[in-house]
């Protein structure tokens, strides 16, 4: 069996029940497919409440204190083993798309794939552009349903 291509998808400050495979209310059919035919994690815990800190420890395992980026604008240490490391000495490409506030990652083309594609954030002050910001009426939606 060739080894599966693995796409972990994140993004930022996104609640469970903005994706149409938990709320019905809400369109996205692409992201559905992806939830239906791979894994979707429907629990999940937050180790810190900064970025950087949280994004080293997905890709360490480790608490921030063991891996030592603690805060954003502390870097993960280069010397850090990742899930990425991992994959490598398997023989697959270890690939970062986007937000990381670490140390960028090399790729070489024709091995399997790790890629990690992390999205910006709808930080404040949360303007949508179009289609987006007319796709839905607020008034229609619940917060935190």
């Amino acid at each position: 069996m060739p080894p599966t291509n693995i796409l972990l998808i994140t993004s930022d400050q996104q609640h469970y029940d903005t994706l149409g495979v938990t709320n019905p209310r809400i369109r996205t059919p692409h992201l559905d497919r992806l939830a239906a035919e791979g894994t979707r994690f429907d629990r999940a815990y937050c180790v810190n409440p900064t970025c950087s800190p949280s994004r080293a420890t997905l890709i360490t395992g480790m608490y921030p204190s063991a891996h030592g980026c603690w805060a954003i604008g502390v870097k993960l240490p280069e010397d850090a083993p990742t899930v990425g490391d991992i994959f490598q000495q398997h023989g697959y490409e270890s690939i970062l798309i986007d937000k990381t506030h670490f140390q960028p990652l090399r790729s070489e083309p024709g091995k399997p794939f790790f890629l990690w594609a992390s999205f910006f954030d709808p930080h404040p002050p949360y303007i949508l552009p179009e289609p987006w910001v007319s796709m839905y009426d607020p008034n229609a939606m619940q917060p935190g349903t």
